[in-house]
């Protein structure tokens, strides 16, 4: 599976937190290609209303970064020179929702890149996450299922995890 968010400048914001540490976040609109036809996910995806990120250092408090718990931090210290994603469901305000944490150098660079362009709503950005079925601390586990991932019991509803992403500036939405 394959996500891509497009956006500009003006759907970024940056934010100093209290306790001193940057947070990127932003919106966009989305696409997901799937590697079968899943029906019932395409149907999910295409009904969210929005794709919200937020990208942070690996400083940044575990509690702020993955709030329930769901394995974010644990994946990355796994591989800490490797930027790692979750995307989740939220099927009461139906949008999609992804957390990154990049290594701190990473973090550095992706800063220097969204500040080139905040605010400008005539530079874009792409954003392309592919997805495996690697899930918490490295262990393989099956992909959610479609009824994991849009479950309304946040207790039961399950992320897919990114092994691989792309953030690209560009001169012109798509």
């Amino acid at each position: 599976m394959v996500w891509f968010v497009y956006g500009t400048g003006a759907d970024i914001n940056i934010s100093l937190e209290q306790a001193g540490d940057l947070q990127i976040f932003g919106e966009g609109t989305h696409d997901c290609k799937l590697a079968t036809v899943d029906a019932d996910l395409l149907r999910v995806i295409q009904s969210a209303r929005a794709f919200e990120w937020s990208v942070f250092a690996p400083s940044v408090d575990e509690a702020t970064i993955d709030p329930l718990g769901r394995g974010l931090m644990k994946r990355y210290l796994a591989n800490p020179k490797r930027a790692t994603a979750m995307i989740n469901y939220h099927p009461a305000e139906k949008f999609i929702g992804a957390r990154f944490i990049f290594p701190q150098d990473t973090f550095n660079i992706f800063h220097t890149m969204c500040q080139t362009i905040l605010g400008d709503p005539r530079l874009g950005y792409l954003w392309r996450l592919d997805f495996d079925s690697t899930h918490a601390g490295g262990a393989s586990q099956k992909d959610p299922t479609v009824a994991e991932f849009v479950n309304d019991d946040f207790q039961v509803r399950r992320p897919y995890f990114s092994n691989e992403i792309t953030f690209r500036i560009r001169s012109e939405r798509r």
